[in-house]
């Protein structure tokens, strides 16, 4: 491509993104030499010690961006002035919006947090921004010749943005002594995920996953299909869905697997939740709440509804009560509501319906490079026989030793047998974990003490080696 078309294909990208977010074709070099605006005592350079260059720095790496010379990326031992963090997350924000980014819950407050702390530079570029439209406008003919010889081209069998990603994660397990006669020590491929995803069309999305670690004889999992769901954010600041996803209950439980600090769930994830069914769900998000509403046939895995005769719901609210303090940090505070009714039998014999209720509550504080969560849930309908109450609670912690050694631990409790109180199970774990190649490949090492108050306590040493592709 020569150096005529390179320049033509910046001004499309331009002119179809959004128009404030779009405005990012403007050097370094442009937005330092005007004058700056008027902002007291925020005119410092930021640098790599400074809360808000790290978490640039940590999702322009996650996501690639380029920034300044061509080449070249974010530098992490670079200052910034308030200006080029202003530009650099503008640009950050189209290219997420361009790719249909699917960012965690952590990722969107972070990038929340960013763009109110430089609110008043991003004005400012924008302004500087729209003395430049008129010139851009002078050349749409030959813009516009351009896209339509572009649009006879085949871009996607499937829509806009196709994505097709795989995630490997392997494990070693040594158990230095055994704590349960159900615990294995050994290698295995926990979780192993291809997923394709893209858009239809403009507000309408979808995603498939296929678990190639799963054998066809699994009756628990019942099949190698694992989420596969459809979606539009055609509501501001929402998404529905429909189709096979994770139910709601309590943070981790619905968490992603590359998105946990430790290599295994809590005990409550690990019982109450982290399943998934079929039926749709409406998530929304704002800067001082997030929620999540839902209801599914309550069948589970891949499985048709033949024996229920009403629909699982589940609610998860979050609040944020330093949305307007970012300097404090990040907190959120919430918790949620779970109702299921399974059936047993089939339409052609008597059947039964168990019910069952899980409750949650959670909070997380995050700043700078600490963060600390914490979560308590409570399922009345526990067991095969449907009759028994458990509840469980842990408390998890992070730091960042470095850019890319994490230090982690967390204190865990079970209980399945509200009856029992001698019946329950205590876990201590800590760990490290480092991450490579723009945080795609992740080493975790963690050493778990189980303190088992009704069989022998146990010790065991766990690495894993995650790889997302």
């Amino acid at each position: 491509m020569n150096i005529y078309k390179k320049i033509l294909t910046c001004l499309i990208f331009l002119l179809i993104m959004n128009p404030v977010y779009s405005k990012q074709m403007t050097s370094m070099d442009d937005i330092n030499n005007i004058d700056k605006p008027k902002l007291s005592n925020k005119t410092e350079k930021l640098d790599k010690d400074h809360w808000a260059y790290k978490r640039l720095l940590n999702i322009t790496e996650k996501y690639g961006l380029l920034v300044g010379e061509s080449g070249d990326f974010f530098e992490s031992d670079k200052p910034l002035t308030r200006n080029e963090a202003a530009l650099i997350l503008v640009s950050l924000i189209g290219k997420i919006r361009e790719d249909n980014a699917d960012l965690s819950s952590v990722e969107q407050e972070q990038m929340q947090i960013l763009k109110e702390e430089f609110e008043k530079e991003i004005a400012f570029i924008s302004g500087r921004m729209d003395e430049l439209e008129d010139s851009v406008r002078s050349i749409e003919g030959r813009v516009t010749k351009i896209e339509t010889v572009d649009s006879k081209n085949v871009k996607y069998s499937f829509g806009e943005n196709m994505k097709l990603q795989t995630l490997i994660r392997a494990k070693y397990s040594n158990l230095i002594k055994r704590a349960s006669e159900k615990e294995k020590g050994n290698f295995d491929v926990p979780f192993a995920r291809i997923r394709l995803e893209g858009k239809a069309a403009k507000h309408f999305g979808y995603r498939v996953d296929i678990r190639p670690d799963t054998t066809f004889n699994n009756t628990t999992r019942r099949g190698i299909l694992n989420n596969a769901w459809v979606y539009t954010d055609i509501i501001p600041y929402h998404k529905l869905y429909a189709g096979q996803m994770r139910i709601p209950v309590g943070y981790e439980g619905d968490m992603s697997p590359e998105d946990l600090i430790l290599i295994e769930r809590s005990q409550i994830s690990r019982n109450f939740a982290n399943r998934r069914d079929i039926g749709s769900k409406l998530e929304g998000s704002t800067q001082f709440f997030d929620y999540k509403a839902a209801i599914f046939n309550g069948q589970g895995y891949n499985a048709a509804d033949t024996v229920n005769t009403r629909l699982d719901y589940g609610l998860w609210g979050v609040i944020k009560p330093l949305a307007l303090k970012p300097q404090l940090g990040s907190l959120k505070l919430g918790g949620g509501y779970y109702n299921g009714k399974y059936g047993t039998g089939s339409r052609d014999t008597v059947f039964d319906n168990h019910y069952s209720n899980t409750v949650s509550c959670y909070g997380q504080y995050d700043y700078k490079k600490f963060s600390v969560f914490s979560e308590y849930s409570k399922k009345d309908g526990y067991g095969s026989s449907f009759d028994v109450k458990a509840d469980g609670w842990y408390v998890s912690t992070a730091y960042f030793i470095t850019d890319k050694l994490q230090l982690v631990g967390r204190f865990d409790q079970f209980r399945p047998d509200f009856s029992d109180k001698s019946n329950k199970t205590r876990e201590y774990t800590a760990g490290l974990n480092y991450f490579f190649n723009n945080k795609n490949l992740k080493m975790q090492f963690n050493y778990v003490f189980v303190d088992n108050f009704n069989f022998q306590n146990g010790h065991k040493l766990v690495l894993l080696t995650q790889y997302l592709l």
